[in-house]
């Protein structure tokens, strides 16, 4: 049929081995393609998401387009509805000591320097293995789902105990979700004064710990005195716009010059190394690349991170995921 928007869902991608063979269904032409499994349940909500923006109503519809939707996560009493009230501006969320307290996602929109935004407030993500009722284990799905939703994440952290596994747990939820990332060092204030190298040691720790974020930016901030926030929202349009990001085909082919020129490729152990013959993007929000490789089982993960290290280098990829596939160029005959 004419004038009808088709998502195209290729089935039996039961895990991320099999993600690859998603690519091979751009060729019918449509742009929305979305490898699911339905006995495993893998990517459905990503499938009813898709499905569902198509027969929201004409306003809601715009507003998404037009504004940067960003989700304020992370543990519980880290200050996100704090932070939240202060971008507002208003009292929206309630706010206490207790953990967990703010229990419903919040979604206001705000224009900031003329720019549209939303702003995501949610519950605080706790571990699977400590949710004692049913209002924390919705709380945990209302965030996950607010993470969904979102284009990009500001993930709170109390300075005062710096970064928790649990922390690292959200970016890592964030990331794997495809989103771009943002990181506050919340209650600033907190930190006792005349030690300026304790702030640069904090900030140094943390990077080391999120590696796997792409160098996602720090910004250190008080909700009570509002240290740093009006910069929230210009971080946020870097780390969106790198999301949207394309580079184009000539200058990811130069990273596999630059490669095959300086590092040295893996091999299989019996004296065959992998062959690069180019890659392409097909995808953004997050950046999608595809490499045709002479075998794709020789690539092993320091490589593939050094693959990533380069593209986040010639792209304004901070705070960005990275996805990258690779895939076996068929033989002519």
């Amino acid at each position: 049929r004419k004038n009808c928007n088709v998502v195209v869902a290729v089935n039996k991608i039961d895990e991320p081995l099999h993600d690859h063979l998603v690519y091979e269904a751009y060729s019918l032409g449509f742009k929305e393609v979305i490898g699911v499994s339905a006995e495993h349940n893998r990517n459905i909500s990503d499938l009813l998401d898709a499905v569902t923006a198509y027969i929201e109503d004409e306003d809601t519809t715009e507003q998404d387009e037009t504004a940067i939707k960003i989700a304020i996560v992370g543990r519980p009493n880290v200050g996100k509805s704090s932070i939240f009230n202060a971008l507002i501006g208003e009292e929206r969320a309630m706010v206490t000591d207790i953990p967990g307290t703010t229990r419903d996602s919040i979604d206001t929109a705000i224009i900031f320097e003329g720019k549209k935004y939303v702003l995501i407030d949610t519950a605080g993500l706790k571990r699977k293995s400590r949710l004692k009722d049913d209002i924390e284990f919705y709380s945990l799905l209302r965030a996950e789902r607010s993470i969904d939703r979102a284009d990009v994440a500001l993930l709170v952290l109390d300075v005062t105990e710096v970064i928790t596994e649990q922390d690292k747990r959200i970016a890592g939820l964030v990331f794997e979700k495809g989103k771009g990332l943002i990181v506050a060092l919340n209650k600033w204030d907190l930190l006792p004064e005349g030690q300026p190298r304790l702030g640069d040691d904090i900030i140094r720790y943390v990077k080391e710990q999120l590696y796997f974020t792409n160098d996602a930016p720090i910004i250190t901030t008080s909700a009570v005195s509002k240290k740093n926030l009006h910069k929230i929202f210009n971080i946020c349009d870097d780390v969106y716009n790198g999301w949207q990001t394309r580079i184009p085909t000539s200058a990811l082919n130069k990273i596999i010059r630059d490669i095959l020129s300086f590092q040295r490729l893996p091999s299989d152990g019996k004296g065959r190394f992998l062959n690069i013959y180019y890659v392409t993007q097909v995808g953004s929000a997050p950046p999608t690349f595809v490499f045709f490789v002479n075998d794709r089982n020789i690539v092993d993960k320091p490589f593939e991170r050094k693959i990533i290290n380069e593209i986040v280098k010639i792209g304004r990829f901070k705070g960005v995921p990275i996805r990258v596939f690779w895939r076996n160029r068929r033989k002519t005959a």
